[in-house]
């Protein structure tokens, strides 16, 4: 029997494929905690953050100069949280 590429099967057609009486399907195994409860990630910081207080009208200039792009004003009237 020829296929779509031209080539022709020699030798006996080879018996069908089945499944052994010995498979069976694979589940995922059940939740412990329940299905819809989620596990919290846990945050781990290298560092201590740096707190920066700044007002509303200064954030975009404060973010812009943290992540070094130049900002739009001169002005940066923010400032570092020191040691309580």
């Amino acid at each position: 029997m020829p296929s779509s590429s031209g080539r022709v099967l020699q030798g006996p057609e080879p018996p069908p494929l089945k499944v052994g009486k010995d498979s069976w399907r694979v589940k995922k195994p059940a939740a412990s905690r329940g299905e819809h409860e989620r596990r919290v990630p846990v945050v781990v910081y290298l560092h201590t953050p740096k707190v920066i207080h700044t007002s509303p009208q200064d954030f975009m200039s404060l973010v812009q100069r943290l992540t070094g792009k130049p900002s739009a004003s001169g002005s940066s009237r923010c400032s570092t949280a020191g040691p309580d």
